[in-house]
Parts: C-alpha cells; sequence; structure tokens
C-alpha cells in the first residue's frame, strides 16, 4: 500500500516561506498577505499531519493527504520559483548587469507579478478548502494524542556478524559439497541455496565466498547479483571483471566469450549467482550453452541463491545440481540476534526479568528469520522499556491476508520512524536492487528533494548524516563500508527491504520497465535503466511533475520534454551530447550528474543555475572546458570534476561550497590559488594541483588553508613543468598550512629541498602536540631534491606513512625518528621511555635511489604497532636496523624487494612472533639469513624468497624451518646455477598447501622427498630449463591432496610430460588439474 508523507514537504514550504514572513527578503512583488495567509494555513495543518500519516490506513484520511499532497507540491514549486527570482537578482545585482528596477524578469515583471499572484491565491484556496474538510477537524480534535514513538538516537552499533550468521554448520557442510563436486570431475556443478526471503541466503553465500577464497578453492572467485533481470551478458560480463577489472562493459557476446576463453584459460571458478528469479528453462539451456563455449577443464562451481524451488529444478535439467535448504533459526537464536543489537552482547545481562520475557516473545514472532530478528533489534534499541517493547510485540500479527508476512514485520520497524526518515526510506526505492549507495550521493538527493530542511543551525549535510545513521540504527541500510577515517561510506538494502520501499512509495516512484509507466501520472521520480524502450509520448505526459530522472539511456531524445519541475537529474554513463534541456528552463534543479558521457559543451545558460547544489562532471573526456559564468551559481555545494581543463574561473565566488574534488591553479586571475581564500566551507578530500604557478608564500597564504577545519583529506601536487615553474617550492608549501585535524596528507611532486617548519612544529610551548596531531595517513612522493624525510616520530595518531621516490635521501637515522628539540622541550622527555611512531601499522619505503643505510636510534621503542613493512627499489640500501623494534611488534607482514646491495638482515628479525608473511626478493648481494630466524617465526603462513647471491651453493637461513611445519601454507622459492637440489629441509613443512618453485637450473630431478608434503594442493615448476624428472609414481601418489600442477616453461619435462606419451605422464596423469605449457 502506497503511503503519503507530507510533513518535510509543509517543513520544505514553510522553510522557504520563512524569509518572506520575517521581511529578511524585501521584495515579495506585493504577495506579503497571501504569503502570509499560506503559512498561517500550513502551520495549522502540520499541527495534524502526524496524526494523519499514522492513520492513512483510513480510507478518508488517505483520501484527504493525497488531496493535499498535490496542493503541496504545487506549492512548494510556486515557492522555488519566487526564491529563484531572489537568487537570480542577487547574482545580477552583485554583478551589476541589471538594476533593482528589472529584477522581476528578464523580460516581463508585470506578467511575471501577476502569474505569481494568481498561482498563491489558488493554493490558498485550495488549502482553505482541504481545511475546511471534516477529515481536518477530526485530526484537529485529536491532536493531543499520545504517541509511544521515541526519539532516534545520535548513535548506534553495529551487529557482529557472528550474531547475524550463525550458520557454521551450514558453510561446514556447502564447503564439503563442492569439494565432494570437483571430485566428479563435471565441468560445471551446481549447488542451490534455497530458502525464503530473510533467511540469510546472501548471508549464508558471503560466508562461503569467504571461507572459499581463504582455502584457495579455485582460481577465480566471482560475485553477481542478479536479481529480477536475469540477463546473460550481465552475468558474463561481472564474471569478466572479478577476472580482470579493466575489462567488462563488454556489448558483443562474440568478444565476452573469446575474453573470458582466454582470461580463465585452464583456471578453475566458482561463481556466485545471487537473488536468482529465473526459471524458465529455455534461459538456463541457453546460458549452460555459453558456459561451454569457454570453459575448457572441470571441477567448476556454481552457487545459487533463491527463493525459489523452480530455479534449481529448471537448471538440474543442463547441469548436475545438488541443493541446499536454509533452515529458520531456532527462537534462542532469535533471542540472541535481538539481544547482541539491543545490549551490544550477548552476553549481557537483563536485569528486567519482564524485558527479557517480552523479548524472548518477540523472538518467536520472527518466525526462524535472522533479518527480522536483526530489524527488530534495530527497532527495539529506540523504543526501550517494557511499554515500548509491547507496543512492538502487539503490531507483529502474522495471520493478516493479502499481505506478506516479512514485509509486514519489518512494517512495524518503518511505522515507528519518524515522517522525515519515512520519506528518506521511501525516496530509496528509486534505486535498483542490490544498488551500492554512496552515502554522500544520496544526502545530496535528499537535499535536493527538500527533505533535508531545519530551522536549526546545522548544516542540510549533517542532517542526511544523521538520517542514514538512524536508518542504520534501525538495520534498513546493512553492509556498511567505512573509509580508513570512519566515515560511512557505501551501504546497501536487502532486497525485501527494498520491496517494502517500493510499496510505500508506490504512484510516487518508479523504475522504468516497457510500457510499465502507464497509469502512474502522478510519478514523482522516475529511473529509466538501460535497454528501456520508452514511449515518449507517454513519457512526455508525465515530465512536468518529476522531481527527479534518472536515466541510463540515449537523453538526447528526452529534448521535447518539460522538466520544469526537476530537482534531481542523473544522467550517468548515459549516452547523448548534450543536456535533455535548456537550463534556463531547469529553475528548480539542485542536483546535475553527466559524469561518465559524451556531453561535448554546456550552453552558455548553464550559468543560470541558482538553484542547483550539486554538479557532477567526473570523467567526460568530450567536455573541455566549461562555460562563462560560473561563479553564478551561488547555490553550489558539490562540485565533482576530474580534468583539470574544467576548473572554472572565478570559484572562489562559490561560497557555499562544502566539496571541490580539484583545484587547478592557473596564472591568470581568477585561476589563482586565492581563489580557496573565501570557500571556508570545504570539507572532504581536495586535491590542489599545478602549484608550480604559485609565486610565493604570501600568495599561498591567501588560500586560508590553516582555516579549512572540514577538510580530512588533501593532496598537494606539483607538476613537473620547470620551465613554467616560479621555484618557489619551500615558501609555497610553508605557506599551505593545512588545518591541525587533518586526517590524510599527500605531497606529491615537491622540489624543495626541505619541509615546512609546520611538519614538525607543536602547537604550545610544551611540545605536548603537534600541528598535524590527529593525521592518520601521510604519503610523500617525488619529493625529489629533499635530503632528508621530516622528523615524524611523535606524531600520535599516525597509522600510514608512504615515503616514495625521493631520491636524494641517503640516510635514515635519528633525524628521521625525533627533532631533538621536540624532545628536549617535551613532556615526553622525562624519566620514562619515548615511544615514537606509536600508532603507525603500515610504512613504506619504494623508490629511493640513493637511500644506502637505515640507522639504528638507541633509548627509544619504535613502532610498536606496526603491522606492515614494505621496503622495494633501494638499489643502494646496505644496513637496516630499527633500534627498539625487536622487542615490541606486531609486525604480520615483511616483504624486501630490489635492495641490490643489502648484503645482511637484521639480527631481531626472528623476534617477530606474528609473523605471517614474508617475502624477500631480488636482493641479489644477500648472503645470509640470521641463524635460526626463520624457526621462530611460528605464526608464519607465507613465505616467498627468490635469488640470493649467485655464488652460495645452498639456500640460505634454512636450517630451522622445520618449526615451520604446522604453519607454513604457501613457499615459494626462486633459485640459481649453482644450487644442485632442492632445498632438503622443506620435506618437513607437511601443512604446505602451495609450493611453487622457478629457476633451479641446475636441477635435473625432484626428490623423492616430495611426496612427504601430504597437505599440497597446488604445485607449480616454473623456468627450470634442466629439470627433467619428477618422483616416482609412489610419491606423486602420496600427494593426496594435490589438485593442481602447473608447469611453465620447463622445455625438457614439458616434453617428458606430454599427455598419454611422455615417460613422466603416468606420475600425473590422476592429478584432477594439469597446465604445461
Amino acid at each position: 500500500m502506497a503511503e503519503t508523507f507530507l510533513v518535510p514537504v509543509i517543513q520544505e514550504a514553510l522553510f522557504k516561506l520563512a524569509p518572506f514572513t520575517a521581511r529578511q527578503i524585501r521584495f515579495a512583488w506585493r504577495l506579503e498577505k497571501e504569503l502570509e495567509k499560506l503559512s498561517k494555513l500550513l502551520n495549522q495543518i502540520q499541527h495534524v499531519l502526524q496524526d494523519a500519516e499514522e492513520r492513512q490506513s483510513e480510507v478518508a484520511i488517505r483520501d484527504w493527504l493525497q488531496e493535499l499532497k498535490d496542493v503541496a507540491y504545487d506549492m512548494v514549486d510556486v515557492l522555488d520559483e519566487v526564491a529563484y527570482e531572489v537568487l537570480r537578482y542577487r547574482v545580477e545585482t552583485q554583478s551589476q548587469v541589471k538594476r533593482v528596477r528589472n529584477f522581476f524578469s528578464p523580460s516581463n515583471p508585470i506578467a511575471f507579478r501577476f502569474n505569481m499572484a494568481n498561482k498563491s491565491k489558488k493554493i490558498n484556496e485550495s488549502l482553505v478548502k482541504v481545511k475546511g474538510d471534516a477529515v481536518f477537524n477530526t485530526l484537529l480534535a485529536r491532536n493531543e494524542r499520545p504517541s509511544v514513538r521515541k526519539s532516534q538516537p545520535d548513535t548506534h552499533s553495529f551487529l557482529d556478524s557472528k550474531f547475524e550468521s550463525r550458520r557454521d554448520e551450514d558453510v561446514t557442510e556447502i564447503v564439503n559439497l563442492l569439494t565432494e563436486q570437483r571430485s566428479h570431475q563435471h565441468p560445471i556443478s551446481v549447488i542451490s541455496l534455497i530458502g525464503m526471503a530473510g533467511v540469510g541466503k546472501t548471508t549464508l553465500a558471503r560466508l562461503i565466498y569467504k571461507e572459499i577464497e581463504k582455502r584457495k578453492m579455485f582460481d577465480v572467485v566471482a560475485w553477481v547479483c542478479v536479481s529480477d533481470d536475469f540477463d546473460e551478458q550481465k552475468i558474463l560480463n561481472g564474471m569478466l571483471e572479478h577476472i580482470d577489472p579493466s575489462a567488462g562493459g563488454i556489448n558483443n557476446m562474440n568478444v565476452l566469450l573469446k575474453q573470458l576463453e582466454e582470461k580463465i584459460e585452464k583456471k578453475t571458478f566458482l561463481l556466485v549467482l545471487d537473488d536468482v528469479w529465473e526459471d524458465n528453462s529455455n534461459t538456463w539451456a541457453t546460458f549452460s550453452d555459453l558456459l561451454s563455449k569457454f570453459v575448457k577443464t572441470s571441477g567448476n562451481s556454481i552457487a545459487v541463491t533463491t527463493r525459489k524451488e523452480g530455479v534449481a529444478s529448471s537448471i538440474a535439467k543442463y547441469l548436475p545440481l545438488r541443493r541446499h535448504h536454509l533452515k529458520k533459526l531456532s527462537d534462542d537464536d532469535c533471542w540472541l540476534i535481538i539481544k547482541g543489537k539491543v545490549f551490544g552482547s550477548t552476553e549481557a545481562s537483563i536485569p528486567d526479568q519482564q524485558l527479557e520475557a517480552i523479548g524472548r516473545e518477540i523472538a518467536k514472532k520472527c518466525r526462524g528469520l535472522p533479518l527480522i530478528a536483526n530489524v527488530l533489534g534495530g527497532t527495539m534499541c529506540n523504543v526501550k522499556g517494557v511499554a515500548g517493547w509491547l507496543s512492538i510485540k502487539n503490531k507483529i500479527v502474522w495471520n493478516l491476508e493479502d499481505f506478506d508476512q516479512i514485509k509486514f514485520v519489518l512494517k512495524v520497524s518503518f511505522d515507528h520512524l519518524p515522517s522525515h526518515l519515512k520519506k528518506c526510506f521511501s525516496f530509496c526505492s528509486i534505486f535498483p536492487k542490490d544498488f551500492d549507495f554512496e552515502k554522500d550521493d544520496l544526502v545530496q538527493h535528499w537535499m535536493a528533494q527538500g527533505l533535508l530542511c531545519s530551522s536549526s543551525q546545522d548544516m542540510m549535510e549533517d542532517i542526511g548524516n544523521k538520517y542514514v545513521s538512524d536508518l542504520i540504527s534501525n538495520c534498513l541500510f546493512q553492509d556498511v563500508e567505512k573509509d580508513r577515517y570512519g566515515n560511512i561510506r557505501r551501504f546497501k538494502m536487502h532486497d525485501v527491504v527494498h520491496d517494502l520501499a517500493l510499496l510505500v512509495s508506490e504512484g510516487e516512484a518508479l523504475i522504468l520497465k516497457n510500457d510499465s509507466i502507464r497509469g502512474n501520472s502522478c510519478i514523482r521520480h522516475l529511473r529509466v535503466p538501460s535497454g528501456v524502450e520508452m514511449d515518449s509520448a507517454i513519457l512526455k505526459g508525465v515530465a512536468p511533475k518529476l522531481h527527479s530522472l534518472f536515466s541510463e539511456v540515449d537523453f538526447c531524445s528526452m529534448s521535447k520534454m518539460d522538466l520544469k519541475s526537476i530537482r534531481s537529474l542523473s544522467l550517468k554513463k548515459a549516452d547523448g551530447d548534450k543536456l535533455p534541456a535548456s537550463p534556463s528552463k531547469l529553475k528548480h534543479l539542485r542536483y546535475l550528474d553527466i559524469s561518465n558521457t559524451k556531453i561535448r559543451a554546456l550552453p552558455k545558460s548553464f550559468s543560470k543555475l541558482y538553484n542547483l547544489q550539486t554538479l557532477k562532471l567526473m570523467y567526460c573526456p568530450r567536455l573541455q572546458k566549461l562555460p562563462d559564468g560560473m561563479e553564478n551559481l551561488i547555490s553550489l555545494r558539490h562540485f565533482y570534476f576530474s580534468n583539470d581543463k574544467l576548473m572554472p574561473r572565478n570559484i572562489g565566488c562559490l561560497t557555499s561550497l562544502q566539496t571541490l574534488s580539484l583545484f587547478a591553479v592557473g596564472k591568470e586571475k581568477g585561476y589563482q590559488i586565492e581563489e580557496l581564500g573565501c570557500l571556508s566551507q570545504l570539507g572532504g578530500a581536495l586535491r590542489i594541483c599545478n602549484l608550480e604557478f604559485v609565486k610565493s608564500k604570501s600568495e599561498a597564504t591567501k588560500a586560508n588553508m590553516e582555516q579549512k577545519t572540514k577538510l580530512y583529506k588533501l593532496r598537494l601536487q606539483w607538476g613537473r613543468n620547470k620551465e613554467e615553474s616560479y621555484n618557489s617550492y619551500e615558501e609555497v608549501l610553508e605557506g599551505l598550512q593545512p588545518p591541525s585535524d587533518l586526517k590524510s596528507l599527500s605531497i606529491d611532486g615537491y622540489m624543495g629541498e626541505k619541509f615546512p617548519s609546520w611538519m614538525e612544529k607543536g602547537v604550545n610551548l610544551s611540545g605536548d602536540a603537534f600541528l598535524l596531531n590527529y593525521l592518520l595517513e601521510l604519503d610523500l612522493y617525488g619529493c625529489g631534491e629533499c635530503m632528508d624525510i621530516p622528523s615524524l616520530g611523535f606524531l600520535p595518531n599516525l597509522e600510514v606513512l608512504n615515503i616514495r621516490r625521493m631520491e636524494k635521501v641517503k640516510r635514515m637515522g635519528s633525524k628521521f625518528y625525533l627533532n631533538r628539540s621536540n624532545i628536549a622541550s617535551s613532556s615526553h622527555g622525562g624519566g620514562g621511555t619515548i615511544t615514537l611512531f606509536p600508532a603507525l601499522k603500515n610504512l613504506t619505503l619504494s623508490d629511493m635511489e640513493s637511500l644506502e643505510e637505515w640507522a639504528e636510534i638507541e633509548g627509544v621503542l619504535v613502532f610498536p604497532c606496526l603491522e606492515w613493512l614494505e621496503i622495494q627499489a633501494c638499489p643502494k640500501l646496505k644496513t637496516w636496523s630499527m633500534g627498539g623494534f625487536a622487542s615490541h611488534h606486531k609486525l604480520s607482514v615483511l616483504r624486501i624487494s630490489n635492495c641490490w646491495s643489502l648484503v645482511a638482515l637484521p639480527e631481531w628479525l626472528g623476534n617477530l612472533s606474528s609473523l605471517t608473511s614474508l617475502r624477500i626478493c631480488r636482493c641479489n648481494k644477500l648472503k645470509s639469513i640470521p641463524e635460526e630466524c626463520l624457526g621462530r617465526l611460528t605464526c608464519l603462513e607465507s613465505l616467498w624468497m627468490n635469488p640470493f647471491w649467485s655464488e652460495l651453493e645452498e639456500y640460505p637461513g634454512l636450517t630451522s624451518m622445520h618449526h615451520l611445519h604446522a604453519s607454513l601454507k604457501s613457499l615459494r622459492l626462486e633459485g640459481w646455477d649453482k644450487l644442485k637440489s632442492l632445498p632438503h629441509q622443506l620435506r618437513h613443512l607437511t601443512a604446505l598447501q602451495q609450493l611453487i618453485i622457478s629457476r633451479f637450473n641446475g636441477v635435473e630431478a625432484l626428490p623423492e622427498w616430495l611426496g612427504d608434503l601430504s597437505s599440497l594442493h597446488r604445485l607449480a615448476i616454473d623456468y627450470c630449463d634442466n629439470l627433467m624428472y619428477l618422483p616416482s609414481i609412489k610419491a606423486m601418489h602420496r600427494l593426496s591432496n594435490l589438485e593442481r600442477l602447473s608447469i611453465n616453461n620447463c622445455s625438457k619435462l614439458k616434453e617428458r610430460c606430454a599427455k598419454e606419451r611422455g615417460p613422466e605422464w603416468p606420475k600425473i596423469s590422476h592429478i584432477p588439474h594439469t597446465y604445461i605449457w
């Protein structure tokens, strides 16, 4: 049942009226009386709206709301037109293009005034009629009725995945089924996960996907969400993109199949098809035939999640299939999910026994569905106490007719939302199922629709962020992703929750299918997916009322559509090379996305989009210039573009800007860095490029970077064109001091000899705090003239440090760790041990071509939290020590590569008891590894070592390798000519699952003890020119878990392993997957 939510619409109208009724705007074209009357009527109607919305199941109230809705939308349009004229007047006054007497309209002020007066009068008459309805008087009499709804909390907690799934047994069973299917040698086998909505099919599939990746059972693991539309081309493209992210998007099926054949070749794959509805046998016959075109090996699997048994039956006609029916959870498990959601832990004690009893009763009503338990748990967080929980319990009735039971239970949570959240939630129905929502983008759409108006001083974006958090806490959004800085970035809707959004927005939002728009003349939000054939006549009829349009088709065909009420227009990735309507007719437009389109130019009238708040021009390769007058877009708050040629002149006039993806400095007035000075609201991430065009510190200071406290990520970038540079690098960087609470800083292409003082400068005299105190991530790239890395050891929150292409740095010593002047004035300088880089987790040194020494520092503790260390392409590095790091560590990954002068590794390497991955590659002068070092790395799971000093006759450092027999899972060794055999220490690695040996050119035969590696799943032999013999047949058969053998560029062995005729072939013929080339 479609529902009407008018509180946000009326609030938007009152928000627009406020400046007029308060006389903050002097020009109302003699409409003051009408506007004041309108404001009074709205306030009276608003008084009963909340009650009306809660009771709209009553026919009379629903009809009354529908009548009010049509009037309300017309009213907002009229007020928006008036507000547009106010903005136009402000722009033209500021630019002195026109005088006050020309304010009312560019052409006919009298006609405009008369038109607005008539519209306002008609709206007031309609509102008087609505107010005089008996329904209004009934509602007015009950408007003091108390509500059980509680206010939404400011914070929320996320349920641990173990509460969500509780499916460990299912995971084990299905992984065993996959293993069994592989042994049957079918090219493709299928497992169908069947269960009702909300039982956890997708969650289970994700757990299986994760386990399969962990075990490396398949070479390729791909996930495609299918949903209602079973599109073979889309599925195969999705599969290709998992193999090669740069591929995909291929429209020609023959080309697509050829690409898959080349990419997959002899690899095995698991393809997960989530949320499948297609049960037509012919469709599956076609899909099976397409798969056979590129699948050349056996042992591949497809996992299908579906609600329909018929899907599995259709698949089984063409492919071997096993079914797995998901059972519902027990009532106790549902209670644990609710309990964990409400109280933060399944172990939490509940002092009120009555409350627990009610909670357990609610858990029984979940009917074993984890989705329902999770959603109800989110609602119960916000409606606490016995009375609130009883209210929820009593509303859950499972025997309603003509209504999907799960949707009804979800609707109990929906009904507890305040009206503004209901409206925001229902708007989400315009996005397709399994859509990956970007939080900022959704908030910008809400803002464009007028859903974030507030009488408080809060920014609209802050209100929108709170609404997102509220919907997450109610579990109406899920799969939340956060960035490194703790900001919510993405989330999804469960498909059943999306069905609920479709239900409550029916008649107002529509995702177009062929002819589905018939009978939907009141549509306000429309999505036109790719491949849909549009009836232009029907579209033309609904266009004038549209508030949002998302089109993925050729928008040139929309050129005759009247989009006069449009607020959001998204043409991302659609065909077409010009806007579908003249900007001068889009007075209400607030959101425009033309990213990834072929648009060549924007019209001159583009600068008249005075209401535009969000503009996205990312990856528009044919758009090389913006029209003049962009500084007139005075409402613009978020501006995204990726081509520095689109940098508009005088961007400093856009003082409402909060997001600016790129600022490209130019030499001419209007493009200089001072334009940033007035943009005090800038936040998020900002990249400033072409800094070589800034002349001095005084000019850089005009950017006022220090005061932009809402920025959390900043990239400062110099170009490589030294001929046009002012060579004032050090002064400029000194003048670009960022805000003290910055989270991420990148300095790219800086050619000064020293870094600015603010990188090490204390905030106070005691030196306790530093200007970059809150910095989490620092990237220094291409600072080719700097002799030293700045002293960064005292930064208390720094987690990631990347130092790359600093070609003149020769030594990293005490100065890298600390500035002695800071110690002298620091409170750390007392009797306690100094800790440096206290929070650092990831450290990368790369392409440091002059670095010779990384020296030790005495008497301090360094890197106590380091988890990842990579030293790459430091060809002159000879010695390496990290002082106090040795006894305090959490290091799990260590990678050393292309350090051609390194002759020894530090003794403390063996103390890294948490190390799980070690890579030592292409260190050609390395002669030794500390004795017994490897054997003490008892958590090591992955080891990769290749050529050491070419004169060595045995692999160094392996004497204690037998201690890794229980932990090491993957080993890659590369040899050299002097080695005549594989290191015998490998025979003890009974837990080893993957072994790759390469370039052992002195080896002719693999040892018999290779058969002792009983856990081996994969064996790869590469570039062993003289290798001729594998171990005996008996030894090879002892490798009972070996599933894959690859032999690459071993000419002699390749010939001897020729299928059916080579003397070595009988030794390997039993292995399921053998690749020889």
